[in-house]
């Protein structure tokens, strides 16, 4: 298995690692950062490859950030994860009390909820196995595995995006940037708490910074602007979402 795959979103950009695998190839970084981790499928692919020494995971969202505390900390959670049954009941029971255990919590609400969103009901039908059509024990099993086993090569920051940013800014380092829903009118707004991110204010950090980066946008005016307005470099690319529809992705690097 060549790519971590634990949380499951929309806009996941599992797609563009072979993209990323040539990035960092070209100049191995010393510290590979996603300051907006969510799934975080791009760094912990390219670290479990060994294409990058150290990972910097930043996520403001305290319940996806309870679930990666635990996977880099506790050994025995992927075990429970793989003993865990998979019935609507079971699923229930785990989603109406996140003061449990938040870390499972995140992890069902995000396999088992509809499009994989915490702030959602749960799935109803998937693919004629109910819940379990995303459930799949023995990835997450490994996955989980794989995260404990490089977890002394990776940080875990509860905060800002921007500000790791900043600190991090060196030129043997490089960045994935993938931000939450730019733009008043993007749907996105409506399912994600966290979405709200200072974009003109990640660009002029992006101006300056002296790492290697690439950033993930939906395709929109506000950021085609702002792209140019900095003299970035931008291109679309066609790819399907996990739903099989089509739409076009901004690729932005400096």
């Amino acid at each position: 298995m060549d790519r971590i795959v634990i949380l499951r979103y929309p806009g996941g950009k599992a797609w563009l690692l072979p993209m990323l695998r040539s990035f960092v190839r070209v100049e191995r970084p010393k510290i590979f950062i996603e300051p907006y981790a969510g799934g975080a499928t791009i760094g912990l692919s390219l670290l479990h490859q060994d294409l990058v020494d150290e990972l910097v995971m930043v996520e403001r969202d305290p319940r996806v950030c309870a679930l990666w505390r635990r996977a880099l900390q506790d050994p025995a959670f992927a075990d429970e994860v793989r003993a865990f049954r998979c019935t609507r009941p079971n699923v229930e029971d785990v989603a109406a009390h996140p003061e449990r255990d938040l870390a499972m919590w995140t992890l069902i609400k995000n396999r088992c909820g509809f499009g994989g969103m915490l702030d959602s009901g749960l799935l109803n039908k998937g693919d004629g196995r109910g819940l379990k059509s995303r459930w799949n024990a023995a990835n997450l099993y490994y996955a989980l595995r794989q995260v404990r086993a490089l977890s002394g090569r990776i940080t875990l920051i509860e905060g800002d995006g921007i500000q790791s940013l900043r600190k991090l800014n060196s030129v043997a380092n490089a960045a994935f940037i993938d931000p939450p829903y730019p733009g008043n009118d993007s749907p996105g707004r409506r399912l994600y708490r966290y979405h709200k991110v200072d974009h003109a204010g990640l660009f002029a950090v992006l101006s300056s910074w002296r790492g290697r980066w690439c950033a993930s946008y939906e395709d929109h005016a506000e950021v085609v602007a702002m792209a140019k307005a900095h003299e970035f470099k931008y291109t679309r690319v066609a790819m399907r979402t996990r739903s099989q529809k089509r739409k076009r992705e901004l690729l932005i690097w400096g």
